[in-house]
């Protein structure tokens, strides 16, 4: 959450502060107080500033502070200050949307840090995307470009730019823009919109609140010159406004629907009560077009309620949020799209077509419900990671082995673990410790025997589930010794229990891709070179560009989505698995192995140095699961995978894949 709680304290011409006045002037308490600090004093240190001075009584801040916006979000380094071209593009669009002074070409080189060619390109690029949207830009000499169209739409527009803008630059180069004529604007919004959130006892969804943040405060400049259409119902009337100075009803209906279709739960008012008559149509409709029964009714109906209020107001005033998880929730639930879209009937009659993100939300809902009773399966988990989809990938399928009986609803990101429905899974399995209501355990995608055994036990006795404890083969040699003859071996009896496993992975064998056949030969590369990890992914990826695997597109587009989602290639314990989209230059199904003597920073971050890049190519999403699932035979195992990291010939990664291959 990006945090202007101490901007009054930086600008204030006091420099020293009791921590009481702080925690009173900020509404936050000591913990939150001190946590701000040390993470100020981090970006201080590193920017060569003067650190905020802190003896649990009184805090001092610097005498004058000119990179507040800066510091604020950790923009240090001059690579970290280039903006992807959809960003930019973004971020165009909402340049103009605020109208702050004439906005022209100028503007737009000196906000982005760009050429006026580039620009030229990406302005054009925005005029396509508006097409169908009854939006246009215009330019005039003295106004310079501005947005011509129905004022919601426009903002729905905006809103929706807003959500999908992921890189932190994005949002320094927007606060910048918004503090420019008030360097506490962003601060005074932020503490309104705190305001009314707690007046209304509101639960904001937390990865929707710096969208949030910074819409509000967008929407308070625009309203200035632009009021939106009353053509929207009055949906509620108890809403608390506080000291807002809004007056306009219109404005007014628009940011109570805003906050609270942000928010998570039943928001309580009389006029809303018919919600309930509509929520248990909706059930009705899922009973009786998938021929089934929820254990629980009152259970999934209080899910449904807490997801149907919020998604009633977005969908009445157009602001459907993003829904980050769309594709992963059309590759488990694809069949269910159809059916939940007219089990939705009742809602959709009320507020008209609801788009596929909105749907994809109440899709997962009650997905797991279903895929529960049409195989028969007792529990939902989804799996989380901190290093993004394709770790929590390899998680999932490790899983689903030890847990064949368990559906796993969705594997993703820890930090998109709260646009999952609640009611749609049962248990966690994260890298890192969450906060839920549900039971979380934690795993690794690198387990080690032992973890494997705790953890199956512990679900097996925590969910009270029909099945042995798992048993390493020492264990249950010991159990079984005295029933055995005296000259059976602990030897003896491995080997059986070995070549047993052996025989009942055979038919998965035959459908895995097999490392060894892709990766051999000039596929593997050694550097002692000190590379950037951009160099470092072109070069690991060279095999395939020279076997016609890929095109050199696919190269371009491992390298942006790295620097658009993050580290999210690091796999762990040294190991990056750089991939793209097969529709970015894929020709055919390829994997290379580079394994730099010198650690490579991915996105210059030392928490994320790699030794080993495996660059990936896939025709399609299966081939890339198959392939990842393959791959995981060696990840997953620490003597097969330091072996990896130690290697130094060909040869040797050839036999360690090969090795690993014949014994699975």
């Amino acid at each position: 959450m990006i945090s202007y709680d101490l901007d009054e304290l930086f600008y204030s011409k006091k420099r020293f502060w009791k921590i009481e006045m702080i925690t009173e002037l900020t509404g936050l308490n000591k913990k939150e107080v001190n946590t701000l600090v040390s993470q100020f004093n981090e970006q201080l240190i590193r920017a060569n500033e003067k650190s905020i001075e802190d003896n649990h009584q009184v805090i001092a801040f610097p005498e004058s502070l000119s990179r507040l916006e800066e510091i604020r979000f950790g923009i240090l380094k001059p690579k970290q200050v280039t903006i992807e071209k959809s960003e930019r593009q973004r971020l165009i669009f909402l340049f103009i949307f605020l109208e702050l002074g004439s906005v022209s070409i100028s503007t737009f080189k000196e906000s982005l840090n760009t050429s006026k060619n580039t620009i030229l390109t990406d302005l054009k690029q925005v005029r396509q995307n508006l097409k169908d949207t009854g939006i246009e830009i215009l330019y005039h000499q003295t106004r310079g470009f501005y947005l011509v169209g129905e004022e919601w739409r426009i903002r729905r527009f905006a809103y929706q730019e807003v959500q999908n803008l992921t890189d932190n630059y994005s949002f320094y180069s927007l606060s910048k823009v918004l503090n420019s004529q008030n360097q506490l604007f962003m601060a005074q919004n932020s503490c309104q919109l705190k305001n009314l959130i707690g007046l209304n006892h509101l639960n904001i969804v937390y990865s929707r609140f710096r969208a949030l943040q910074f819409y509000t405060g967008m929407m308070a400049v625009r309203q200035k010159d632009h009021s939106i259409e009353d053509r929207f119902p009055q949906l509620v009337k108890n809403f608390q406004f506080g000291s807002c100075q809004i007056t306009a009803l219109s404005e007014r209906n628009n940011l109570i629907a805003l906050l609270i279709g942000a928010s998570d739960g039943i928001y309580e008012d009389d006029q809303l009560d018919f919600l309930y008559r509509i929520a248990f149509q909706i059930m009705e409709n899922v009973m009786k077009l998938t021929a089934m029964e929820f254990d629980d009714f009152s259970k999934t109906f209080d899910a449904l309620l807490a997801h149907l209020y919020p998604a009633y107001f977005r969908l009445i005033y157009h602001l459907e949020t993003s829904n980050h998880l769309l594709t992963r929730i059309r590759q488990e639930y694809s069949d269910l799209f159809n059916l939940i879209e007219k089990a939705l009937s009742p809602l959709t009659d009320l507020t008209g077509p609801i788009s596929q993100e909105e749907l994809g939300y109440f899709v997962i809902l009650f997905g797991g419900e279903i895929y529960k009773k049409r195989h028969q399966r007792a529990l939902q988990a989804i799996v989380l990671c901190a290093n993004g989809i394709s770790s929590s990938l390899i998680m999932k399928k490790r899983l689903s082995e030890l847990f064949p009986n368990m559906e796993f609803v969705v594997a993703t990101s820890i930090a998109q673990l709260d646009e999952i429905p609640v009611h749609s899974y049962d248990v966690i399995f994260s890298t890192l410790q969450v906060e839920s209501s549900k039971k979380v355990y934690l795993f690794s995608p690198f387990p080690k025997e032992d973890e494997i055994r705790q953890l199956y036990n512990q679900i097996v006795h925590d969910f009270e589930l029909p099945s042995l404890p798992l048993f390493s083969e020492e264990q249950l040699f010991q159990l079984l010794k005295p029933l055995l003859r005296e000259d059976v071996s602990f030897e003896d009896i491995k080997k059986v229990l070995q070549r047993k496993i052996k025989l009942n992975k055979r038919e998965e064998e035959k459908e895995s891709l097999m490392l060894q056949d892709l990766i051999k030969g000039k596929n593997i590369q050694f550097t002692e070179r000190e590379l950037n990890w951009e160099d470092a992914i072109t070069l690991a990826a060279q095999p395939l560009l020279d076997s016609n695997s890929i095109e050199p597109s696919y190269i371009t587009a491992m390298i942006n989505r790295i620097k658009e989602f993050g580290p999210f290639v690091d796999l762990g314990m040294g190991i990056a698995l750089p991939h793209a989209r097969p529709e970015d230059g894929v020709n055919k199904v390829g994997m290379t192995f580079l394994r730099c003597e010198k650690p490579v920073k991915l996105l210059d971050d030392v928490d994320h140095e790699i030794k080993i890049f495996i660059v990936l190519s896939a025709i399609d999403n299966e081939a890339h699961l198959r392939a990842l699932s393959s791959l995981t035979q060696i990840l997953s195992n620490r003597e097969e995978l330091q072996k990896l990291l130690d290697a130094t010939t060909i040869n040797e990664v050839e036999h360690i894949l090969s090795e690993k291959g014949e014994t699975k």
